[in-house]
């Protein structure tokens, strides 16, 4: 018998290029560029096999990939009589195939599949154990099982993103998608502002004040590399989704909290910049107060969030 590993560099969005390398017959690397609400994507890999594959079929389809590189699409075929379980060790870089292989040693190196199970789930116990019901409380009587299961299933939803994005080197791609190195701060990505800087970011100054330091110091790297602070900054990329420039209020929130640990004067200048635009029916704002209906949409809304982050 024998077990087939699919590695699918076409699936999804449109590829720009991308390219499977073996290493060794345990060993492969690679890149994948593509182009969607990022328009301009690049994830390099290194995986490992704990055992070593007998054959590889390499498919490269012109449909979704005009530019792919050798093996847009792969399978590794293993012999299953070696043994039922294969274990794939997985690490992904945005700088670079070499610092994809550097994070899968120093994060994962030689610890099992247990282990690393075991990490993620001491790791998951004590983000939860941020926010505890007080059982000696006359009311926690009075929360059912289920009503605990919704509030820590919510209370893990807050905490799928923002993502950090970096090597464990330090390197990470800017909004200038070029290569640069943080020293003092963890770089992060996945800013949903328009969602999160009502509620989940005003949480993270309560349970995540370190990290919030990590995600004020990332906003600015940003308005530096990409000469304005992000409104929904994916992977490198400005998306421009959703209104507002609610950046502001999550650094103003933090600040007026204590959180510090960040250039304030910088900051401050970011946040300056950001309302002094003439895009997006800021010139209108900015004259009258409001957003005319006949010179912008969603008027209203833009009125709204303006309002809100000044």
């Amino acid at each position: 018998s024998k077990q087939i590993v699919i590695l699918d560099l076409e699936h999804r969005d449109k590829v720009l290029s991308s390219e499977i390398k073996t290493l060794s017959k345990t060993e492969i690397s690679g890149h994948r560029h593509s182009e969607a609400w990022a328009k301009d994507q690049r994830l390099f890999f290194n995986i490992e096999f704990s055992r070593p594959y007998k054959s590889v079929t390499y498919s490269t389809s012109t449909e979704n990939s005009p530019f792919g590189g050798k093996g847009a699409k792969a399978a590794f075929e293993f012999d299953a009589s070696e043994g039922n379980e294969l274990e794939i060790k997985v690490a992904i870089s945005a700088v670079d195939e070499a610092g994809a292989k550097k994070n899968l040693e120093t994060e994962i190196g030689d610890k099992s599949f247990q282990q690393i199970k075991n990490e993620a789930e001491t790791a998951w116990e004590n983000q939860l154990h941020k926010i505890e019901i007080d059982a000696s409380t006359s009311l926690s009587n009075q929360i059912s099982k289920e009503q605990k299961s919704i509030f820590y299933t919510s209370l893990y939803h807050t905490m799928i993103a923002p993502n950090r994005y970096q090597d464990v080197d330090g390197r990470y791609r800017g909004m200038d998608l070029q290569v640069h190195k943080t020293t003092d701060f963890e770089n992060y990505t996945v800013f949903s502002l328009w969602d999160t800087y009502r509620a989940a970011h005003p949480l993270y100054t309560i349970i995540e004040k370190e990290r919030t330091t990590h995600f004020v110091n990332s906003l600015l790297a940003k308005y530096e590399e990409g000469g304005i602070l992000p409104i929904w900054p994916l992977a490198a990329n400005y998306t421009w989704c959703m209104v507002g420039y609610h950046a502001v209020p999550v650094i103003s929130d933090a600040y007026l909290k204590g959180i510090r640990g960040f250039d304030a004067e910088k900051a401050f200048d970011a946040m300056k910049h950001s309302a002094m635009q003439d895009k997006l029916g800021l010139k209108s704002y900015k004259e009258f107060g409001f957003i005319p209906v006949e010179e912008e949409s969603e008027s209203v809304s833009k009125t709204l969030e303006y309002a809100y982050d000044d």
